[in-house]
């Protein structure tokens, strides 16, 4: 889920229009660092296979929590977006050139009662929203296609596509030790406005843990990220841009099964208006723990 919390840029932006006083021309303040990648562990005798995702059913419980400080004219504005996302996810074998026949599912979104929301998004909408896709060997959903485009493009302004739900693996698989990194772009048109991430992430591999029983590698993961967009907010058109970092320890079993983990997502952005040419900075903080249920 790492480009979520730039999704969220553009769902306050229409708060931040209904607020301007006047024009302002401060940049972007330096975000600041999540904790560092640490603790990982040195590289230990190397199993029969390398790991890779496998086939099975699995339902996440994804939680969310979204700081934005907007620096307006007229003072700060604080925003505070806290989302509860229930999903199943299906993956089914045998591979084919593609990947792994998969699915996921959305079976609810709760929002916290602090979270203001535009009008145009109803989580109520969300529930049984299904997207098919296939999943390749390192995690990418490949032709993730919604089954209510509409419904899909709206709520995409908080979620996205789910395109970045698992984490990149090499196309070797990884073992204890394994360090590599992935390089991705992507586009994506939400209900307002278009968003384009570019990140860099690397990712090394502790030794195995058992934590309840349940045999695991831990991955460290470190992403540095720029993001650009433009959009409609209340019929005035913004653009936005900005760069921010990404950290957290995310988690895989032995058999292949994606069982979450923590991320903080931290950045600085610029959003500026037409044909005002004022331009808002703005720092936003994104805290994700992805968690499986049983």
């Amino acid at each position: 889920m790492s480009a979520l919390l730039r999704r969220v840029a553009l769902v306050s932006a229409a708060a931040a229009v209904g607020c301007n006083g006047g024009a302002g021309t401060a940049g972007a303040g330096s975000p600041p660092a999540p904790a560092p990648v640490t603790g990982v562990a040195p590289a230990s005798v190397r199993g029969p296979a390398p790991l890779r995702y496998s086939p099975g059913v699995t339902r996440y419980l994804i939680v969310q929590r979204h700081h934005i400080d907007n620096t307006l004219p007229t003072g700060n504005q604080v925003q505070e977006i806290g989302l509860n996302t229930y999903i199943t996810t299906v993956i089914t074998g045998p591979a084919d050139a593609r990947g792994y026949a998969f699915s996921l599912t959305i079976d609810s979104i709760l929002a916290d009662s602090t979270t203001l929301l535009p009008p145009n998004i109803d989580l109520q909408a969300a529930r049984g929203l299904r997207y098919d896709a296939h999943l390749s060997p390192s995690g990418q959903l490949i032709n993730a296609q919604p089954s209510d485009p509409a419904v899909a493009k709206t709520l995409s302004q908080l979620l996205g596509g789910f395109r970045t739900f698992y984490p990149r693996l090499p196309a070797a698989g990884i073992n204890p030790g394994s360090a590599w990194t992935d390089s991705s772009e992507t586009t994506d048109t939400t209900g307002s406005g278009i968003v384009r991430d570019r990140s860099v992430t690397r990712y090394v591999t502790g030794d195995w843990e058992s934590p309840s029983g349940v045999r695991q590698l831990g991955i460290q993961l470190a992403e540095d990220f720029t993001v650009s967009g433009s959009g409609q907010a209340q019929g005035t058109t913004f653009a936005l841009s900005g760069t921010g970092i990404r950290a957290g320890r995310l988690l895989v079993s032995a058999v292949g099964r994606f069982l979450g983990g923590t991320t903080t997502d931290s950045a600085g952005m610029v959003i500026t208006f037409d044909p005002q040419g004022m331009a808002i900075p703005r720092h936003q903080v994104s805290h994700t723990t992805i968690t499986v249920l049983p």
